[in-house]
């Protein structure tokens, strides 16, 4: 177990103490409309750590209501970290808006201070887990989630900064050349121009390039097709 995967379990063990939340008195979703009649009626008589899946999935696929709080929001997270990290699908409508309901509950200026840390704390085990494991999300749909939370995503871009060559070479060929056929994508999901432009600026950025050439330089092919990506965008007109 690599010591990303350890600060990412300690993430979401610290998430679940800090929010130990009693269940709150609505679902923080539309009534009687988007929630499986079944699941709506049952939704409220789990504790989060016994919430199903299939609970979660449902309650992503409904509107949200505009009573959704802290009191409801930080009572579902921990679950929500929980699946995330143990590779579960937490909803199919795509892993960039599993935290994008966080700043309609008031995140982070409405939250306690602990539960904002929480959520940080996940999210940069989150992130450089992602990087270093086979079979992980795509780099930009990570940044995208993150960045929908309302954290700043220039603390995760650093994270990206401080990581080996070989380890960022390979999450972004698994990204750009594998899924992507040498493509850089960015995700339709991201609504803060700002946080889009940073992502898309650090994608293609000189510093980007010449740390890939310095790896392919040492062998690693995988950087190579990574740099070419990047210095096709620069050849476009």
């Amino acid at each position: 177990m690599g010591a990303g995967r350890d600060a990412l379990n300690g993430a979401v063990a610290r998430a679940w103490q800090v929010l130990d939340l009693p269940v709150p008195a609505t679902t923080g979703v539309c009534v009687n409309c988007c929630l499986d009649p079944q699941i709506e009626a049952d939704f409220l008589n789990h504790s989060a750590r016994d919430l199903p899946a299939a609970y979660v999935r449902d309650w992503y696929f409904a509107a949200y209501s505009p009573d959704l709080r802290f009191a409801q929001m930080g009572w579902l997270l921990p679950r929500v970290m929980q699946m995330l990290a143990e590779g579960e699908e937490v909803t199919n409508l795509g892993l960039e808006v599993v935290l994008a309901r966080l700043p309609l509950a008031g995140f982070p200026d409405a939250w306690p201070r602990d539960a904002v840390q929480a959520v940080r704390d996940f999210a940069h085990a989150y992130l450089v887990t992602a990087c270093a494991e086979e079979g992980t999300e795509p780099l930009d749909e990570v940044l995208c989630m993150i960045g929908e939370s309302g954290l700043p995503i220039g603390d995760f871009l650093a994270d990206l900064d401080r990581l080996a060559d070989d380890t960022l070479a390979d999450m972004l060929h698994r990204s750009w050349v594998v899924d992507w056929g040498g493509k850089i994508p960015l995700s339709p999901f991201w609504s803060t121009d700002t946080s889009r432009a940073a992502v898309w600026g650090w994608y293609t950025s000189p510093e980007l390039y010449k740390r890939m050439m310095r790896a392919a330089e040492n062998g690693n092919a995988q950087a190579s097709a990574v740099a070419g990506a990047i210095a096709r965008v620069w050849d476009q007109p």
